[in-house]
C-alpha cells in the first residue's frame, strides 16, 4: 500500500520516497513491476536495506535482482555522505528519466552515523498535483502496450546509466569511480559498503593497487569496467551477498582480447554469506 500511494503521487507529479527492508520488497513488487514499465513524471526513489550478516533476523537476500528484473536503476550506497547525496540524486535521476528508482542500503550503512557536508538547500518549486490519463503508459492490457512499456523502460536504464557515470555530487563524491595505480596490473571492483574497509586496508597495509568503485550496480558502466580490465591482469570483486557484479564482469571480460584473472565468490576466495568487515 504504501508503494502504491507513493506511485500515485509520482504519476501525479509530486517527489516521492519510500522505504522498506528487503522483505518489503518482496510484498511490493507486483506494483513495482508494473510502476517500473509505466515510469512516472514525479520523482520515486525506493529505499531498500538489505541485511547482510542478518542483524535484524531476517533472510539474507540480495535485492539488487529486483532492480535487474524490473528493469529499474539501482544505486547502491557506500557512506553516510552518499546517504544525503543519493538521495537527491536519486531524485534527480529519476525526474530525468521518467522513472522510478532504487536507492540501496545495507547492514553496515544504516547502522552507522558519522558528520555529513549539508551543502546547499535545495529550492523546488511548488508543485501542483496533477494525473495526465494515458491508456497506453498505465494499463497493461495488451502485448502491444506492454512491449512498448518494455522498450520505454530499456531507454530510461540506459539514461540513467549515461547520467550517473560522469555524476559528481556537491561533495564531490564520483558516483562512478577508476584509479589506476602506477606500475600494478592488480585491481579490486567494489560497490557498497565495503568502501570502508577496502580504503582502510589500502592504508593500513599501504597496497599499490588499482581500483573501481560502482555507485550504479544497475546498470552496471560496461565501458568503464572493459577499460579497467584491459589494464590489469588480475582483479577482485568485492560485493556482499550474492556475485551479481563479479558474473558481470566474467561477462565483460569474456570477449576481450587478453586474459584476466578474476576472483570473488565464484572460486571460493570470498564467502556468499554475511558482510565483511576489515577483519574477513
Amino acid at each position: 500500500v504504501a508503494f502504491e500511494i507513493a506511485a500515485g503521487a509520482a504519476w501525479a507529479g509530486e517527489r516521492a520516497l519510500v522505504t522498506m527492508k528487503m522483505s518489503g520488497v518482496n510484498v511490493a513488487a507486483d506494483s513495482l513491476a508494473s510502476v517500473a514499465y509505466s515510469g512516472c513524471i514525479g520523482g520515486l526513489v525506493i529505499f531498500v536495506a538489505d541485511d547482510p550478516g542478518v542483524s535484524a533476523g531476517m533472510p539474507e537476500e540480495d535485492s539488487r535482482y529486483y532492480a535487474k528484473s524490473m528493469v529499474v536503476p539501482m544505486l547502491d550506497l557506500a557512506s553516510q555522505q552518499e546517504c544525503l547525496d543519493y538521495v537527491k540524486l536519486a531524485f534527480e535521476i529519476s525526474e530525468k528519466i521518467g522513472g522510478p528508482i532504487f536507492l540501496r542500503s545495507t547492514t553496515d550503512i544504516s547502522h552507522v552515523a558519522s558528520d555529513v557536508e549539508i551543502g546547499k538547500k535545495s529550492e523546488l518549486e511548488k508543485r501542483e498535483a496533477h494525473f495526465k490519463r494515458d491508456i497506453a503508459k498505465y494499463t497493461k492490457a495488451g502485448a502491444a502496450w506492454c512491449m512498448a512499456q518494455h522498450r520505454d523502460a530499456l531507454g530510461r536504464l540506459a539514461k540513467a546509466s549515461k547520467i550517473s557515470d560522469s555524476y559528481i555530487t556537491e561533495s564531490g563524491i564520483k558516483v562512478n569511480e577508476t584509479h589506476f595505480e602506477d606500475g600494478s596490473k592488480q585491481g579490486v571492483i567494489y560497490a557498497g559498503a565495503v568502501e570502508g574497509n577496502f580504503k582502510e586496508a589500502l592504508k593500513k597495509y599501504n597496497l599499490k593497487l588499482s581500483w573501481l568503485k560502482i555507485g550504479m550496480v544497475h546498470p552496471l558502466p560496461e565501458e568503464r569496467i572493459k577499460e579497467f580490465l584491459e589494464k590489469v591482469d588480475r582483479v577482485l570483486v568485492l560485493e556482499e551477498l550474492d556475485p551479481l557484479i563479479e558474473a558481470e564482469v566474467m561477462r565483460i571480460a569474456y570477449p576481450l582480447n587478453k586474459k584476466v584473472e578474476i576472483l570473488g565468490k565464484f572460486d571460493k576466495t570470498l564467502s556468499l554469506i554475511g558482510n565483511y568487515s576489515f577483519k574477513k
